[in-house]
Order: structure tokens, then sequence, then C-alpha cells
């Protein structure tokens, strides 16, 4: 990737060299991502429904759309005091799954192949804080 960096008094086209820290968002996500079959997109949010980080493509689903409305069911459920570890939701071609942390929640969308053991263990894995 490349950015036009000032150099002196001019602009000079360089390559990018952002290496995330070895625990940052990003990374967890894309261990995640790297570690269940049939994973097509990781991302956290928070409770608001904003994305905070995204990793893989988006493969028909609208992430951002699916995160928001997951956010408002688990938000309503948490308001009724219920404890809600974790939400899936099958659509035609993709397979969603859900890991409720204290911080926010990870959404993981899968083909219809994809390993949701695998998905429920590499989460749980985090324990219950993310940002951390």
């Amino acid at each position: 990737m490349f950015g036009w960096y000032i150099l002196g008094n001019h602009w000079e086209k360089q390559e990018r060299r952002n290496k995330m820290p070895e625990n940052s968002l990003n990374q967890k996500l894309s261990d995640i991502n790297s570690n269940i079959d049939g994973a097509i997109a990781s991302c956290f949010v928070g409770y608001d429904g904003l994305v905070i980080e995204k990793v893989g493509r988006e493969n028909g689903l609208d992430i951002d759309f699916i995160s928001a409305i997951f956010a408002s069911v688990i938000k309503s459920l948490k308001n009724q005091e219920n404890e809600i570890s974790e939400l899936m939701a099958t659509f035609q071609k993709d397979v969603v799954f859900i890991r409720v942390m204290e911080d926010g929640f990870i959404c993981i969308v899968m083909g219809q192949d994809g390993n949701i053991g695998r998905a429920k263990l590499e989460t749980k894995r985090l324990g219950k804080k993310f940002m951390e």
C-alpha cells in the first residue's frame, strides 16, 4: 500500500509500513478468521452496533448492517436480564456466528460449509474480554 508523505519541502510517494502490534484487534480477528474453515469475515462490534475492526471480505452480506441488527437484539436480551453468550443465524449462502463479550461481540461470517464448532472454540478461548 502506498501513501503520500511530506518529506522536507515536497510530497513524496512511499510505501506505508503500518505494522499492527502483535496483540491488536486486527491480529486477533485475523487469527480467528484463518483458524476457522470456511470463515469469510470476522469483526468486533460495540454494543452501539458500530463495527470497530473488520477483517476478511464481504460475500453478499452487509456485515455492518448485520452487526447493527445483532447489537440491537443483544441489547434487548441484556435488558431482560438474560445472560446470552452466543447467537447464530443461517442465511441463504452464509452462516453468522456471534460470541458475546464484555465490551462488545465478535461476529464471524462463514459459508454454509463453515466449521461452527471451531468458531465456538476459537472465540471461547478469548475469554470474556476481547479488547485487552
